[in-house]
């Protein structure tokens, strides 16, 4: 009996240490209609600083979508080219989602919440836009259902 208690303490930590470093990896936890960056929803700063300390070409707006069962609140939402954005995706759902955003073809790269929001969590996370036009967001979970686009101006 003496000796299976250590190895249930060395199993326990080991869950411990995976649990802790898929939550490092996936990047933390941390309205209905469309949105623009100055609606009553989004916040804005100017003199912010971009990803790496260089000065920002526009100003920093903070949106919080929501992921409901099988919807995002807004799914429509209009930024201007240059802003940084501060996003806020807060699962108010029962079920696991998440928001990503397909933009590798106009911006290199895509931005993404973390990769399993779990409910009543959010995860914040940010995007510059530097190209005009269209771009989509889905939750992986729940396609197609769930996509919503942001328009940058």
């Amino acid at each position: 009996m003496l000796r299976s208690r250590p190895m249930k303490v060395i199993g326990l930590v080991g869950v411990v240490a995976l649990a802790t470093s898929l939550l490092a990896c996936s990047g933390g936890a941390a309205e209905s209609g469309s949105a623009t960056a100055a609606s009553g929803g989004a916040k804005t700063s100017a003199g912010a600083k971009a990803p790496g300390g260089a000065p920002a070409t526009g100003k920093t707006v903070e949106i919080s979508v929501a992921m409901k069962d099988n919807v995002f609140e807004p799914k429509d939402i209009k930024v201007k080219a240059g802003d940084t954005i501060s996003f806020i995706a807060k699962n108010e759902g029962i079920a696991i989602h998440n928001l990503m955003i397909q933009s590798s073809a106009t911006e290199g790269k895509d931005f993404a919440s973390a990769a399993a929001v779990n409910p009543g969590e959010d995860s914040k996370f940010t995007a510059t836009f530097t190209k005009k036009g269209t771009v989509k967001f889905i939750c992986a979970y729940h396609l197609p259902d769930m996509a919503g686009t942001i328009t940058v101006e």
